[in-house]
C-alpha cells in the first residue's frame, strides 16, 4: 500500500527476503502488529508488491470503512444484529 500511498519511502535497493505469515493465532488473526513478527517491516513476499495491488487493498479496506459507517448509522441502537 505504501508504494501507492508514498512510492517515494520504498526502497528498491536492498534485497527482502520472504518472511513466512506462519500461524495466524486463529481465531485472532489480527492480534499482532508487524513489528511482533519482523525486523525488517514486512511479512510475505516483498519483491512481489506493486502500487496496483496496493490500490487494490486500499480500495477494499476503505469499501469496508464505508460498510461499517453506513452499518453504525443506520443502527437502531438497540438490535445486537447490527
Amino acid at each position: 500500500m505504501i508504494m501507492r500511498i508514498a512510492p517515494h519511502l520504498v526502497r528498491s535497493d536492498v534485497a527482502m527476503d520472504e518472511i513466512p505469515f506462519g500461524n495466524p493465532f486463529l481465531p485472532a488473526s489480527r492480534a499482532w502488529v508487524t513489528q511482533d513478527r519482523s525486523d525488517r517491516g514486512h511479512i510475505g513476499k516483498p519483491h512481489c508488491a506493486s502500487a496496483e495491488k496496493g490500490e487494490h487493498l486500499l480500495s477494499s479496506f476503505a469499501a469496508d470503512v464505508q460498510s461499517l459507517v453506513t452499518r453504525m448509522r443506520t443502527w437502531n441502537g438497540h438490535s445486537w444484529d447490527g
